[in-house]
């Protein structure tokens, strides 16, 4: 038995997240006694880790916890050849598998260390954060979602066969995470993948055989929707992205000059009961989801991200999903 129920919450981030500091204020302004842990610093690594570790530790309980963010360290070299003998010529020509598997070292420690941490409510489990998009999407077909057709392959007969089933075009888009990178100074630029339609043209001109890509059949969008789900409770907002052709496939490629027209929304009923299962079944009890609404009239579901942005929800539809969070940690509920 505990001799007194924990106070302090504890928060999982990033670094500049806008969306964490506007939580934590309101979690301040409730009264909240709260600790945040950047993922993307080197803190966890200068924390001795003795085991085993108790679940009754006075660091290891908190009221609430909640994994907003959970970012890797900038990826290291570190294996060079300053750590290795002069006779471990072995070691120097296979250095890119050693530090593979010192990753993999360290990705055991982070994850035992981020789940031995107790809380009478979690938000985002961190057992249930890292998703496979492909195991998703084939959850939410299973339980009744509009799934756009997918494909995954590196053969381009078989693109060919998929593309002739797929009457408005087929898009490309990743497999896993989307991947962001910054140019070289001292004019840093962003660079990021996004979606893009694969013209009959291209497909014509690809090698027999590329690298395993995943490819789906382009819908004829009416509008995006972008909801943020919590704790059984959806909150939905429309985005007018086919309105400016920049926005029309991918619309991350935002127009700061012509910004697409947001309206609140609202999910027919039907549709928020699936998505309240799915969310059951991946263990996530808050998240981002991204769906389409077509001409034609389908509702099409394309993904789920437990750390996905909520401000851009939040913000333009009125919502104050930022004051919820923070109640939810506190109090355990969103009022």
């Amino acid at each position: 038995m505990y001799s007194q129920a924990p106070k302090k919450h504890l928060v999982f981030s990033t670094a500049y997240d806008p969306s964490t500091d506007q939580v934590l204020d309101w979690m301040a302004a409730m009264g909240g006694q709260f600790i945040r842990k950047n993922t993307n610093d080197q803190y966890i690594e200068r924390e001795d880790t003795v085991l085993p570790v108790s679940a009754q530790a006075e660091d290891r309980r908190y009221a609430s916890i909640w994994f907003r963010k959970i970012s890797g360290l900038p990826r290291q070299d570190w294996l060079s050849g300053v750590h290795l003998s002069e006779a471990a010529e072995a070691f120097q020509a296979n250095l890119p598998y050693f530090n593979q598997y010192v990753e993999r070292e360290r990705k055991t420690f982070y994850d035992f260390y981020y789940q031995s941490f107790q809380a009478g409510r979690i938000l985002s489990p961190y057992e249930a954060i890292r998703l496979n998009k492909l195991v998703v999407l084939n959850l939410a077909a299973s339980i009744g979602l509009d799934v756009p057709k997918t494909l995954i392959t590196k053969r381009r007969k078989i693109l060919e066969r998929f593309r002739a089933e797929c009457p408005e075009g087929v898009i490309n888009k990743s497999i896993s995470e989307h991947l962001f990178f910054d140019g070289p100074a001292p004019d840093i630029k962003r660079y990021a993948n996004y979606t893009e339609e694969i013209t009959d043209r291209m497909i014509r001109t690809m090698p027999e055989t590329f690298d395993l890509s995943l490819f789906q059949e382009k819908l004829d969008k009416d509008f995006e929707i972008r909801t943020f789900y919590l704790e059984g409770r959806c909150h939905s907002m429309a985005i007018f992205s086919q309105d400016n052709e920049r926005t029309s496939l991918d619309f991350r490629r935002y127009d700061k000059s012509n910004p697409n027209r947001l309206a609140n929304f609202s999910l027919p009923g039907a549709h928020e009961a699936l998505i309240a299962r799915l969310m059951g079944l991946l263990g996530l009890n808050t998240g981002s989801l991204d769906l389409i609404q077509t001409r034609n009239g389908r509702m099409a579901f394309l993904e789920v991200n437990p750390a996905g942005q909520f401000g851009m929800v939040s913000v333009p539809c009125n919502y104050g999903l930022e004051k919820q969070i923070a109640s939810y940690l506190i109090n355990g509920n969103e009022s």
